[in-house]
């Protein structure tokens, strides 16, 4: 029997066989028919294309009607082709914030990026928004105070006093009744945190990576250099 290309050999029970194969993993797809028009039969089995046809159906249809889902879509249409190879990312998010009409706009960052993130704000404002900013140490709150110790090293190097607090940050713009909140150099976590919380639109500015000057997508295009980085399953 042939083995389909980037799909694992799956052992057990052919129901669990089943549902593993339809697990989806565009990673591992070799054509894209959902991107390139290619005819969906020649996708692979793990195609979420093909395996959640009905859901798909549903979703496409919030796209057609007034509403948060099509105002988004309708934006981010029109900031791809005007912005396309042309625009920064920051202008991007401006002209975004202008089409769904956000006057409110609200900045949660890292203290680390306080100089990035006040830059951001005075030109957000020479553009007429209404600017709200939150710092992750917002509460002084330390780390004994929620039951973490600081590490040796920590305490060697003199940090660890303080934590983020994701949390706060989200309810108190959420408080201000931000239309649409900007991540700069959330801690991963805390960034997934922020966005549970947060009652606004989210959308990042800048990814944290301490090693990489801030740039996540840097040892992935160095991947053969990187993966050696790594550890490896046994």
């Amino acid at each position: 029997m042939l083995r389909e290309k980037g799909l694992p050999q799956v052992s057990g029970q052919p129901q669990q066989r089943r549902r593993l194969s339809q697990k989806p993993t565009c990673a591992k797809c070799g054509i894209y028919a959902c991107w390139t028009g290619l005819d969906m039969r020649k996708a692979p089995s793990f195609c979420p294309t093909n395996n959640n046809k009905a859901l798909i159906k549903k979703i496409v249809g919030s796209y057609r009607k007034p509403g948060k889902n099509r105002q988004v879509t309708l934006a981010t249409d029109a900031v791809n082709v005007q912005g396309n190879r042309n625009w920064t990312r920051i202008q991007e998010v401006i002209e975004f914030c202008k089409k769904i009409r956000a006057h409110r706009i609200g900045v949660a960052f890292c203290v680390g990026l306080k100089d990035a993130a006040k830059v951001l704000c005075e030109i957000l404002e020479a553009q007429g928004f209404d600017v709200s900013s939150v710092a992750c140490m917002v509460g002084q709150v330390r780390k004994t105070d929620i039951g973490i110790h600081r590490t040796s090293r920590e305490k060697a190097a003199g940090l660890g006093y303080m934590t983020c607090n994701p949390v706060s940050q989200a309810e108190i713009l959420n408080k201000e009744n931000v239309e649409l909140n900007i991540m700069v150099g959330l801690c991963v976590g805390h960034d997934a945190l922020f966005i549970r919380h947060s009652e606004a639109l989210v959308t990042p500015l800048i990814v944290k990576d301490k090693v990489a000057c801030h740039n996540p997508i840097g040892p992935l295009i160095a991947y053969n250099y990187y993966r050696y980085k790594l550890p490896r399953k046994a």
